[in-house]
């Protein structure tokens, strides 16, 4: 659950309903295999699967520099690549590769996508993509605001 401008988001979208989306123009969606080393805590030694699930929500709509895009959903059908952890220097927690597939958004410049207007101002619109993303959408100076006056909360809106 998380928390969007007073609105409760209790529901992220799943695996399944966003890889239905990821083939689609401009959808920003991507699907990437990743292969990765995480760290599990020391109370999950008894139950690896349950630390590297609550390791991949802990990622869940969080911008990754590396990967250049923000995790919407994994697949939690994973794969241990090793059945042991390794420790890393100075970092005393297990290290497990696995191997999943997670969709990323990754914006390219000139895409158009849809979202769903939360809060309006004269200057700005703020609206949630997937359900899960806010964009902040600035409105064009040039125009007056009459052309966004119709606009109410609520409104799905396509913009660049």
């Amino acid at each position: 659950m998380a928390y969007f401008k007073n609105v409760l988001i209790t529901e992220l979208p799943s695996y399944n309903d966003l890889l239905k989306l990821v083939d689609r123009k401009n959808s920003g969606l991507i699907k990437y295999n990743l292969n990765e080393k995480i760290p599990i805590e020391s109370k999950y030694i008894g139950n690896v699967k349950e630390g590297v699930l609550n390791y991949l929500n802990s990622r869940l709509l969080i911008y990754d520099d590396y990967l250049d895009g923000q995790f919407l959903a994994y697949d939690t059908d994973f794969t241990m690549l090793n059945n042991y952890g390794m420790i890393h220097y100075q970092d005393p927690r297990p290290f497990y590769a696995i191997c999943t597939t997670v969709i990323m958004l990754r914006l390219n410049k000139g895409d158009k996508i849809k979202g769903m207007a939360k809060m309006i101002s004269k200057k700005h619109c703020c609206t949630l993509v997937y359900g899960c993303v806010q964009a902040s959408v600035r409105f064009p100076e040039a125009y007056n605001d009459y052309v966004f006056s119709g606009l109410s909360v609520g409104t799905q809106i396509r913009f660049r």
